[in-house]
């Protein structure tokens, strides 16, 4: 008999520690539980941020993108200005019309405009090629 009382006190024994080793299990996998739904939570305010990132990227991209335009569309400007302000120079250092058109490749009305304009004169009829009258 003692046999039998030995061998079921082993199973209530062993049946206490798998219960136990049970419980110990199942806490672990609520704390996994709860590690896995913050790293969940983690991940998507992630991705809500990487959206919003993405959003203010692209609109970073097109203001660089008009920026650049605009830059190109000024670059343009001034270059196309580089003659009239090089005839402006010359005019002021007391070249005439004919030079300015030679030197500057303009029309005779622009050698002549920016002649009256910039060498001072006051007569209308010293400037070559135009029919304007200054009053």
């Amino acid at each position: 008999m003692s046999l039998y009382m030995f061998v079921i006190a082993a199973c209530l024994g062993l049946s206490v520690a798998l219960a136990y080793g049970y419980y110990q299990l199942n806490l672990r996998l609520k704390s996994a539980h709860q590690v896995i739904l913050g790293l969940q939570n983690d991940v998507s305010a992630l991705c809500a941020g990487a959206v919003g990132v993405s959003k203010h990227l692209d609109k970073i991209e097109d203001q660089s993108r008009y920026l650049s335009d605009r830059q190109d569309q000024i670059n343009v400007s001034v270059s196309d200005d580089r003659p009239y302000i090089q005839a402006m120079r010359m005019a002021e250092k007391g070249m005439d019309a004919e030079e300015l058109m030679s030197t500057c490749d303009l029309s005779r009305e622009e050698a002549g405009l920016i002649h009256a304009l910039h060498a001072g004169h006051k007569d209308s009829k010293e400037i070559v090629g135009l029919d304007i009258s200054f009053e």
